[in-house]
């Protein structure tokens, strides 16, 4: 720059010159007119090739760039590397190649030639191994380590590169200086002659103005080359400073300034310099100086240093840079300078260290979740493996990732491949497809893992297949657990099965002797007996039947816990099933005094659509628990409309109020609860299993409804029953026959293996006015409807030799009438199950044991007169129990 500033003296100069000029002069000018042309010409040259150093300083640049990002581990810059190291070596070769570059360059150029034949050397062993993992034959290195041997070359090579070009730009400077002495010289001989005529100073002064436009092009080439630096520097965020130890003065390039935030062209003593450092990096990068100054002495040549360090801002940020430093010492040890770059790098190490935290975070969560993850590049075929996942197989990270035949089983090999197939066909630009994958993978120990996870294909601009991403998660411990847990439930489901073969076997067992009690009690209580043995009998008729209710309750609540309770859906009329329930308990109430009555609201619909049984069932138990607990007073059971529900059904609110006993606060959680009774008490006082309540709010949450109670000790209970039913078009309904009338004679067969229950049947039936012929089993049930021809057959279910399936449907193969003979089943299995299976094998009616003597003339009303199939009802099921 100082240099520059001489080129407006130079003009006034001239100018003096032009006038004091004399004619003799224009000989002289004529014959120094060449001089000024060739060093004019020489002037010109040494800009030109100062241009081709800043071209080198550039390519030396880009490559030390390269050179760094490879290191890094971008493996994407391996190209990028060799072309920018192509680059910079033909750089050089300009350089040298240049006319006169070796007569004007420092040392004729031989550093530049000690750079340029490695460099060429290692370019060729790098270029000779163009595949991944080919190697060199001359060498033996594979293409990533050419590279990297490569990188380190530019590494060092580069700060003795850019050395040599600023001393290569000062020298060609001094060129400059050296081509203007004449110049000089020119003015003093032109003051000298400046009396010359006119017209020869009017050559002269045409001869100086090329010559001025020479001078102000390099100046101009030389201020583009210093800006074009600057610029450098400031686009690639590097700062250079030197010190200098003698003078103890540090000065730095405006980049540098920018980046500490200091004043451009400034300076300040090392101390100074020093105390920018953060004070915990400050032992690290004086042992690095001092270690380099060393080394510097030991060669006397310059020593190389790099290193990372943190230093303030002048705002007092912290930032993070990344330094390369020549230091030079003389062979006493002592400093002379340091030559220093600099770069910014908070950006990048910051991003490094999220870059690492978000690694060890994903590190962590697949660890936690037992989650391994792949990616795959589908065009270079490279793999990459997560930690999780080489620790899920049990493999060695430094050996890489395996193939898909040694890690999957090999009967899932196949069906994981077509998976891959299916997923590489080619899709539409810049799209994903995923696939679920459930599969068994082999562990390094030779044991099963089950995996599950997703694979997903990225597509390129062509919709070709380029990125495979997976997830996979080791699921064989909850593998092992559903498995644990299926069994788990079969064996639940077994035992279910098990408890309900117990209930109907106990079921059997139960009601056969309950059949025998209820009929021998039936039989005597239609005898005139003693009062005493009247009362007695009644006691024990009382006791059949609450045992009978007990049964009951028991079977019910096996119904519903193993969810086969079905609701049977159909119109019904409401007042009627409301006073069935009433008359049922009428005379028990009579007999203790108390009102029993039921009241309906006004807006409540006469037909509704439910289970009209299962509905009398809830009453029937909340009525019978009423009576029970009522010693004077009332039982009301009245039904209010409360709204409309969805699907335009009516909301309807059973309740039945007594003025009994009342419960207890300290029982009233436990009301609806399994075996739960108020207290001990109650339990001699009334008797029952607890199950009641609990069966009536399961049955109405089968209904989707509800229930609820309010109770006041001795003064009461209420209890509630919600229910939304829809509205029916009222039926006509056929009259009730009257089967208290006398029943005409009919010719009977019963089937049944049982003593008792043959004297039950017996007796049930003469006081019927009937009488019957009687089969032990079903082989001579079958032989029996062969010889006669019967109005009605009763069939016991369970027999020796021959069930009662078998038997009926050896009877439903006979021809003619007796074919088509009605056949009612007696069973003492209360199952649906049982049921069904009974009207499949061909009976016309189940009624299920003790048979009462009141069941029994209702079944010989409805099928007298029906021994013909196409007169007979339709078959369907009766539960002749008593309620």
């Amino acid at each position: 720059m100082k240099h520059m500033q001489k080129y407006p003296r130079w003009q006034n100069a001239v100018t003096s010159i032009c006038i004091a000029l004399s004619v003799g002069c224009l000989m002289m000018a004529l014959v120094l007119a060449p001089f000024v042309m060739r060093n004019t010409s020489e002037d010109l040259d040494a800009s030109a090739l100062r241009n081709e150093m800043f071209a080198l300083h550039i390519s030396t640049g880009e490559a030390r760039a390269a050179a760094r990002a490879f290191a890094t581990g971008d493996t994407d810059s391996g190209r990028q590397l060799e072309d920018r190291s192509q680059i910079l070596l033909q750089k050089i070769r300009e350089v040298l190649a240049y006319p006169g570059a070796r007569n004007v360059l420092p040392s004729n150029g031989e550093p530049l030639d000690l750079i340029q034949m490695p460099l060429a050397q290692q370019l060729e062993i790098v270029q000779a191994t163009q595949e991944p993992e080919a190697r060199d034959t001359a060498t033996g290195m594979t293409k990533s380590q050419s590279l990297a041997a490569l990188a380190d070359m530019l590494e060092f090579q580069d700060v003795n590169l850019d050395r040599y070009v600023i001393d290569a730009f000062f020298q060609l400077g001094q060129i400059n200086d050296n081509n203007r002495a004449p110049m000089e010289e020119l003015e003093l001989w032109s003051e000298r002659f400046a009396g010359f005529v006119f017209l020869v100073a009017m050559l002269a002064l045409a001869t100086l103005w090329l010559q001025k436009r020479a001078a102000h092009k390099a100046g101009l080439t030389l201020r583009t080359a210093v800006h074009d630096l600057a610029e450098a520097q400031r686009i690639a965020h590097l700062g250079t400073l030197r010190w200098d130890y003698q003078s103890d003065q540090v000065t730095w390039s405006d980049e540098f300034a920018r980046i500490y935030g200091l004043q451009p062209g400034g300076e300040m003593s090392g101390t100074a310099f020093q105390a920018l450092l953060i004070p915990a990096d400050v032992e690290r990068v004086v042992a690095s100086e001092t270690e380099a100054l060393k080394r510097s002495q030991e060669t006397g040549q310059p020593a190389l240093r790099d290193l990372t360090y943190r230093a303030y801002r002048s705002d007092g940020q912290v930032i993070e840079l990344a330094a390369i430093s020549e230091l030079l010492a003389n062979r006493e040890g002592q400093p002379l300078y340091m030559v220093s770059t600099v770069r910014d790098v908070t950006d990048e190490v910051q991003a490094k260290r999220a870059l690492l935290d978000s690694e060890r975070s994903l590190a962590a969560a697949q660890r936690i979740a037992h989650i391994g993850s792949f990616r795959q590049n589908i065009k270079t075929a490279q793999v990459h493996w997560s930690d999780e996942m080489f620790r899920m197989l049990g493999l060695d990270p430094k050996k890489g990732a395996a193939r898909l035949r040694q890690i999957f089983h090999p009967d899932d090999l196949d069906g994981v491949v077509g998976m891959l197939t299916d997923l590489r066909t080619p899709d539409a630009p810049y799209s994903e497809r995923q696939i679920i994958i459930n599969s068994r993978m082999r562990h390094a120990d030779g044991s099963i893992l089950h995996v599950r996870g997703t694979l997903e294909m990225s597509f390129d601009e062509f919709g070709q297949p380029e990125i495979l991403t997976g997830s996979l998660r080791d699921v064989t411990t909850e593998i092992h657990q559903e498995s644990a847990m299926r069994e788990a439930v079969a064996e639940a489901e077994r035992a279910n099965a098990a408890k309900s073969e117990f209930l109907a076997v106990m079921s059997h067992e139960l009601r056969t002797p309950m059949n025998g009690v209820l009929g021998m009690l039936g039989a005597m209580g239609e005898a005139t007996l003693p009062p005493e043995q009247a009362e007695q009998l009644q006691i024990a008729r009382s006791s059949a039947d609450s045992l009978l209710v007990i049964l009951n309750d028991i079977l019910d609540m096996s119904k519903i816990e193993a969810g086969k309770v079905e609701l049977e859906i159909a119109p019904f009329e409401l007042e009627p099933l409301v006073r069935s329930v009433i008359h049922l308990y009428a005379q028990r109430a009579r007999e203790k005094g108390i009102i029993l009555d039921s009241v309906t609201g006004d807006g409540v619909p006469r037909w509704l659509t439910g289970d009209s049984g299962r509905i009398r069932q809830i009453l029937a138990n909340l009525v019978s628990n009423a009576v029970k607990f009522t010693s004077s007073g009332s039982v009301i059971v009245s039904v209010q409309k409360l709204g409309h529900a969805a699907n335009g059904a009516v909301s309807l609110r059973f309740a039945v109020a007594d003025t009994g006993l009342g419960i207890p606060l300290e029982a009233q959680p436990q009301v609806f609860g399994r075996f739960n009774q108020l207290d001990a008490s109650y339990t001699r006082r009334f008797g029952g299993t607890g199950l009641g309540l609990s069966i009536c709010r399961s049955l109405a949450e089968l209904m989707a409804g509800g229930m609820s109670f309010e109770s006041c000790p001795d003064e009461g209970s209420k209890f509630y029953l919600d229910l939304a039913l829809p509205a029916a078009e009222a039926r006509v309904t056929k009259p009730i026959p009257d089967h208290k009338a006398a029943l005409p004679r009919m010719r009977i067969l019963v089937a049944e293996d049982n003593n008792i229950n043959q004297i039950v049947a017996r007796s049930m039936l003469e006081r019927l006015g009937q009488s019957a012929d009687f089969a032990l089993n079903g082989q001579e049930a079958i032989e029996a409807a062969q010889q006669f021809r019967y109005d009605l057959i009763f069939m016991d279910v369970s027999m020796p030799v021959l069930d009662g399936l078998e038997a009926t449907r050896q009877i439903r193969k006979m021809s003619g009438s007796r074919g088509q003979v009605p056949i009612l089943g007696l069973t003492a299995h209360a199952g649906d199950a049982e049921r069904q299976s009974c009207l499949d094998a061909g009976f016309n009616e189940v009624l299920s044991k003790p048979l009462l003597i009141a069941s029994l003339r209702d079944a010989l009303s409805r099928w007298h007169g029906h021994s013909d199939a196409k007169d007979a009802p339709h078959q369907r099921q009766f539960d002749m129990q008593p309620p």
